[in-house]
């Protein structure tokens, strides 16, 4: 695989952690780090190690959410 193809496969994976993140952050607003928390465990328990990383690969998108300033709240 050449490393054009392995940037692209990890910016996309990169995309989808951050829209899967967003959209628990719309679903269970201040909940939303016990909801990925939750399927983290359930991973766990599952021995799924790729359940396991994929989720909390969601995690650190959703503290990178919450950490950058959102368009709205650069509007005065």
């Amino acid at each position: 695989m050449s490393q054009a193809v392995k940037a692209r496969s990890l910016a996309m994976a990169s995309l989808n952690h951050f829209r899967a993140a967003q959209i628990v952050l719309e679903l269970h607003g201040d909940r939303a780090e016990e909801e990925i928390l939750s399927h983290v465990v359930r991973m766990e328990v599952c021995d799924d190690a790729a359940g396991v990383q994929l989720w909390l690969c969601v995690l650190a998108a959703l503290h990178e959410l919450r950490r950058t300033p959102q368009p709205a709240d650069l509007l005065h």
